[in-house]
């Protein structure tokens, strides 16, 4: 309502299982809060989160303003989800991602030219987004996407495997590699903190399958 408050009156109190929130608004970080309702008494409070810009500017290898180039933002930190956000370039080349704060982020930018041929660049990584704290001039310039291609073999006989699902993780800077870097840790974690991107492939009839990445 319009004070935030909500009710959930249909919880049993019996259950041991905890049960998953997901608060939702505009603006602000989806963040999970997970609670024993049997455990619950009174009123909860949830603090929601702003989200944070990433902003830059795509060009091409000639200077010109790089538009609807395709740029991802995938982010890592010590809680339980890890921070995304996806967009294209404006007509100037400009781009923003509202991303959540408290993690490190790899930022990758990935499209076309006129001719259809594939353009990537240098990705970014290797900073962390802090609370209410934009991060500016993040750029990039785009240049001929390296072609990563390989064959999927059985590791009984070496053959093909035709038509299989595949994935390539592209890896940021880990935090324990960025000793100036601090970010939230609330519980004392010890995990490994790194961000990194996710591209889903199927292998062909011949085992062979291909990404295009920058370098």
């Amino acid at each position: 309502d319009a004070q935030g408050m909500t009710e959930f009156p249909w919880f049993p109190a019996w259950q041991e299982q905890n049960v998953v929130v997901w608060p939702s608004q505009s603006g602000f970080v989806r963040k999970r809060v997970v609670f024993r309702p049997g455990d619950v008494t009174g009123v909860q409070e949830i603090v929601l989160t702003r989200l944070v810009p990433i902003r830059g500017t795509v060009r091409y290898a000639d200077g010109k303003p790089a538009k609807n180039i395709r740029l991802t933002a995938d982010g890592d930190g010590f809680g339980l989800d890890q921070g995304m956000a996806s967009g294209v370039s404006a007509e100037d080349g400009t781009y923003e991602l509202l991303v959540p704060p408290d993690q490190i982020y790899l930022v990758v930018a990935t499209g076309t030219d006129e001719s259809g041929e594939p353009l990537a660049s240098t990705p970014q990584t290797g900073f962390a987004i802090l609370p209410e704290t934009p991060v500016e001039g993040k750029d990039f310039t785009m240049q001929p996407a390296t072609r990563v291609v390989g064959t999927l073999l059985s590791p009984e006989d070496k053959s093909p495997v035709p038509n299989t699902h595949l994935t390539v993780l592209q890896q940021g800077t880990a935090l324990q590699d960025l000793p100036k870097v601090q970010i939230a840790n609330p519980d004392g974690s010890t995990k490994m903190v790194v961000p990194q991107k996710a591209y889903h492939l199927i292998s062909d009839e011949n085992g062979r399958f291909e990404l295009f990445l920058g370098d």
